[in-house]
C-alpha cells in the first residue's frame, strides 16, 4: 500500500511538473509572436496581413506593460521586402525586422516605401532593406565596422503567426540596439553598391 501511495505522488508530481512545463512554453511562444499595436489594440500577425514593400512598428520584447513597451529601445520595424528583393515569396523569407533606432544618436529610423529603403531622418542616412546595410549618409563613414541595423531573426509558428527567435545581442550576432551590427566586408560592399545603385534610379 505505501509503494502505490508513494508511485501514485511521484506521477501526479511529474504530471504537474509536465503540465506547468507546458504551460510554461505557451506563454513563451505567445510572448514571442510579434506583437502590433493598433486601434483596437495589441494582436499578433501572420504574413498575409502584410503586402509586399509594406512596414509596422512592433515592441520586442513585449512585456504588456505600457511604460517599458512604450521605450523606443524596444521599437522594431517589421518589413515585408519588395517583390523584387523576395516579398512575393509567402513564407518568411519575404520579411525583415530591424530596430528602430539609430546606431549613433538614438533616432527613429523609418521605412520609406516609395523609396524601398530605411532612413535615418537626424542625420539623412539610408540603408537597404535586405540586410539593414548603410549606403548613403554618415553611417557609411563611421570609423567602426558594425554599422548595418541590428536585426531580429524570424520564424512562423504552427498557428502561422510571425515570432522572434530568441536573439543575442551582440556586435557579431544580432547586434545591438544603437550600436549597431557587423556584417561581412564582401557582403556590405555588395549591397552597398545595390542601394547606391537605387539611390542614382530615383
Amino acid at each position: 500500500m505505501t509503494v502505490l501511495v508513494a508511485v501514485s505522488t511521484i506521477a501526479i508530481t511529474y504530471l504537474a511538473e509536465q503540465n506547468n512545463v507546458a504551460k510554461q512554453n505557451q506563454a513563451e511562444k505567445l510572448q514571442a509572436r510579434i506583437h502590433l499595436s493598433t486601434d483596437n489594440g495589441t494582436r499578433y500577425v501572420k504574413i498575409s496581413d502584410f503586402i509586399p514593400n509594406s512596414a509596422m512598428i512592433f515592441v520586442y520584447p513585449y512585456t504588456g506593460n505600457a511604460t517599458v513597451d512604450s521605450e523606443a529601445h524596444h521599437w522594431w520595424i517589421l518589413i515585408r521586402l519588395p517583390i523584387h528583393d523576395g516579398g512575393g515569396k509567402d513564407d518568411i523569407s519575404s520579411f525583415r525586422a530591424y530596430s528602430a533606432i539609430d546606431i549613433q544618436l538614438g533616432c527613429m529610423i523609418r521605412y520609406q516605401q516609395q523609396h524601398e529603403w530605411l532612413e535615418d531622418p537626424c542625420h539623412g542616412s539610408l540603408y537597404e532593406p535586405l540586410y539593414g546595410i548603410p549606403f548613403a549618409g554618415p553611417a557609411m563613414d563611421y570609423a567602426f565596422k558594425n554599422n548595418a541595423l541590428p536585426q531580429l531573426d524570424l520564424g512562423v509558428d504552427n498557428d502561422g503567426y510571425i515570432y522572434a527567435k530568441p536573439p543575442i545581442f551582440d556586435i557579431d550576432k544580432n547586434g545591438v540596439v544603437g550600436s549597431g551590427r557587423k556584417v561581412p566586408a564582401d557582403l556590405s560592399e555588395k549591397y552597398r553598391a545595390i542601394g547606391e545603385s537605387s539611390l542614382k534610379m530615383q
